[in-house]
């Protein structure tokens, strides 16, 4: 049996059943729907070539040359989708919900494996989320110079209850030219979009959503033009942290990355940065001298900070000075003053 269900449907069943995604391993690559399984029903040459024949012969020979590629494969695919399911049937979606996938779900269907098909498939899947960032909720968005430690204060107010998405953590980088994770490459702009869209949809759009102020590109990713704009708008909370501390650290942050990749940093900064600081921070890294590089580091990166914080509206950027580096006071404060400045709704 196949059934066609919406998108809403589809995601209250995702829970529940496996996912697959029938596109070719290009397309899944570049963009996919989060906890999908990519059994292809085509390789990316075959649909190059089947997609060749649609346009330069016939829609005719196209379809059997596609026959005859499913039908190599068959066995694979229903080994594969066997394994998937657990008797409740599988999720199955193509582009726009056509041929691929209504030819999957009709050999499984003949395989005894039930299947629900995606209408629209992923293209009608990403319309959907993105209209879903347009919905309203208040937004506080904690700022502050590079080595504030606003991930961490964003962390420990989820872990206080709060409302939070990491936005760094989704893209794998931390948002400067120091910042990408050395372990997780980062996603495609339009994967990070779908993770994002699954912190989302979890909201209680009631309450308010903590972010970390970022720029729109977070590394080679970028922030969904809906979210970004109520980012712009929203309240900044700019924590003021002592000097020394923010050095200690970054010294902490990246005293164990590899000391080529910091050298390299450096160098995509240094007309930024200028010859002199360049050269300064080159000399104290290849001398261990990790605090020095940090403070050198630190001259570019409040210039650039304040440059972005210029463009926003002066009434929507609120001071929170902290006078030590507890994490726990520092939440427990910003907390205090997001209360004092109403971003709160009475409840």
């Amino acid at each position: 049996m196949t059934k066609t269900i919406d998108i809403e449907h589809f995601f209250k069943l995702r829970d529940e059943l496996p996912v697959m995604d029938v596109r070719s391993p290009s397309e899944f690559a570049k963009g996919h729907i989060p906890k999908a399984v990519n059994i292809p029903l085509f390789s990316d040459e075959e649909r190059a070539d089947v997609g060749t024949r649609y346009k330069q012969i016939s829609r005719e020979s196209a379809i059997n040359k596609g026959i005859e590629y499913a039908a190599e494969n068959a066995i694979e695919y229903i080994s594969a989708a066997g394994k998937l399911d657990a008797g409740k049937g599988v999720l199955v979606y193509c582009w726009r919900g056509g041929m691929r996938s209504l030819a999957i779900c009709k050999l499984l269907n003949a395989a005894g494996i039930d299947t629900f098909r995606l209408e629209g498939g992923y293209k009608n899947y990403k319309q959907f989320i993105r209209e879903q960032f347009k919905r309203e909720i208040t937004l506080i968005i904690l700022g502050g110079m590079t080595g504030s430690g606003k991930t961490e204060k964003l962390l420990v107010l989820h872990n206080m209850g709060e409302q939070i998405i990491d936005l760094e953590g989704l893209a794998h980088h931390r948002g400067s030219a120091f910042g990408y994770f050395q372990d997780k490459p980062q996603p495609t702009n339009e994967q990070f979009e779908n993770l994002l869209y699954e912190e989302w949809r979890k909201l209680d759009f009631s309450k308010p959503l903590w972010l970390e102020d970022e720029s729109r590109m977070v590394g080679k990713v970028q922030i969904n033009d809906f979210l970004f704009a109520k980012m712009r708008k929203s309240t900044v909370l700019k924590i003021i942290v002592k000097q020394e501390d923010r050095i200690k650290r970054l010294v902490k942050d990246y005293t164990d990355t590899d000391k080529q990749i910091l050298l390299t940093a450096f160098n995509n900064i240094s007309k930024r940065l200028g010859g002199l600081n360049y050269q300064l921070a080159v000399n104290a890294l290849e001398n261990n001298d990790f605090a020095t590089a940090g403070e050198l580091a630190l001259r570019y990166y409040d210039k650039a900070y304040l440059h972005g914080l210029s463009k926003r509206n002066d009434n929507k950027i609120v001071e929170v000075v902290l006078e030590n580096d507890e994490v726990t006071y520092c939440t427990k404060k910003i907390i205090s003053v997001a209360h004092e400045l109403g971003l709160y709704r009475a409840e």
